[in-house]
């Protein structure tokens, strides 16, 4: 979902989206929403680089 939205957007480049154990911040293959895992991005806008995190 959120890489759709950001790519509808003319000026957004994608840099990075990983999901992370919580604790660890190592790599995961599977989200499991019970808040053990991180979405971590940044994209960029023009010359504006955003960067969040969500716990799923």
């Amino acid at each position: 979902v959120g890489r759709n939205a950001v790519a509808a957007q003319p000026r957004a480049r994608w840099e990075h989206l990983e999901f992370v154990d919580s604790r660890t911040l190592r790599h995961v293959e599977q989200v499991l929403g019970d808040g053990s895992v991180v979405a971590v991005t940044a994209v960029w806008f023009g010359d504006v680089r955003l960067i969040d995190n969500c716990l799923l």
